[in-house]
């Protein structure tokens, strides 16, 4: 453990040392502060560092490659892979960052391809005729602005009417990915367990002895929030829809803690969902875990 401790800080630090040696080197000699004769003193420790660096990137590639075929041939998903494989060198934040933008890519890949979800599996969908509606206002609004900026701004400025007009179509094609990966990932039952998901939002993977009951209610949702997260007046309830009426709750036994699109979402104890098919969605739990919903 120690071994493994001090190899991730030398990893750590290597990059940033090896920036300030050159920058000071840089400007010492800029300065006359370094001599031509301790010039090449002065770039000894520069190139160490560098040849350093450059070991441990050819390392963690080979680690990072490695885990990446493991994972793979364990029947995990190509991107799941590859974040799982990025965590070897960077924090699960950053390398969920990393996997975002393909993720969306390969959900309008999928869309367009007319998949209806991301395996032959049966799912569940989330309720979003409200979500609907507002992304395709936010859409339009963006095209809006496209298009007046594109007539207002002089013909001299052209290059910043190809830049405006690229960020404004890249917002869209985030929007939309977003809202087409919630059909494509959504929740599933499993022997295993549940695997809760609402597009790249969220991922919740729950084994069936952590789940303590199941329930159907009618309830609002939380602040009339359009998004999933946490409810700030009752801690550990997690909603997990989309500004839809919560008809399903999941009561787990212990707070636990899940993947959100970027951050981890901690202490969750109570899961509201905002189903489609609220009834199939039991009916498949009861042909499970019977135990889980007679319980109501």
């Amino acid at each position: 453990m120690q071994e493994n401790s001090a190899v991730n800080r030398l990893r750590r630090y290597v990059l940033p040392i090896l920036a300030i040696a050159i920058v000071g080197g840089v400007i010492g000699h800029k300065t006359g502060a370094v001599s031509k004769d301790n010039l090449w003193y002065g770039l000894l420790l520069p190139a160490v560092l560098e040849l350093l660096f450059i070991i441990i990137c050819l390392v963690n590639i080979s680690k990072i490659v490695r885990r990446y075929r493991r994972l793979r041939s364990e029947g995990r998903e190509g991107l799941d892979a590859l974040q799982s494989a990025l965590e070897i060198v960077v924090s699960p934040r950053i390398a969920r960052m990393a996997t975002l933008e393909p993720r969306l890519y390969r959900a309008l890949y999928l869309s367009f391809k007319g998949k209806a979800g991301a395996d032959e599996k049966p799912s569940f969908d989330t309720r979003k005729d409200s979500y609907a509606f507002l992304v395709k206002v936010f859409i339009f609004l963006c095209l809006l602005e496209i298009a007046v900026v594109t007539a207002l701004l002089p013909q001299k400025w052209m290059i910043w009417k190809v830049l405006h007009l690229l960020l404004g179509l890249w917002a869209i094609m985030f929007l939309w990915a977003d809202y087409r990966a919630m059909d494509i990932y959504n929740h599933g039952l499993r022997l295993t367990g549940m695997n809760l998901r609402l597009g790249l939002r969220c991922n919740l993977q729950i084994a069936w002895d952590d789940i303590a009951k199941v329930r159907r209610i009618s309830q609002a949702a939380p602040n009339g929030t359009m998004s999933p997260g946490m409810v700030k007046r009752h801690p550990g309830l997690f909603y997990l829809g989309l500004g839809d009426i919560c008809n399903m709750e999941i009561i787990l036994k212990g707070p636990g803690c899940f993947q959100g699109m970027v951050n981890e979402i901690p202490g969750v104890t109570n899961i509201m969902l905002s189903l489609e098919k609220p009834d199939d969605f039991t009916a498949q739990i009861q042909s499970i875990k019977p135990e889980l919903y007679a319980a109501n």
